[in-house]
């Protein structure tokens, strides 16, 4: 998204990898593994309130050409 010149953000990231939790409960990788699976794919895409639609429609064709990409 980034060579599309859309930023992206760090949506979620899995609680039981954070420094306390890991020390308070001693959680580490591979403990909930369908919680590190969605950490390491979702990811908070541009949206705001003075938003255009010319900005709506380019972050769409970026999603479009990274998917493309990634079917090969």
């Amino acid at each position: 998204m980034t060579q599309q010149g859309v930023g992206t953000g760090l949506h979620f990231t899995a609680v039981h990898l954070h420094g306390y939790y890991r020390a308070r409960y001693g959680y580490g990788p591979g403990d909930l593994l369908n919680t590190e699976w969605a950490s390491d794919r979702v990811v908070s895409l541009p949206l705001f309130p003075g938003m255009s639609d010319s900005d709506v429609s380019r972050v769409c064709e970026a999603i479009r050409a990274v998917k493309k990409e990634a079917a090969g």
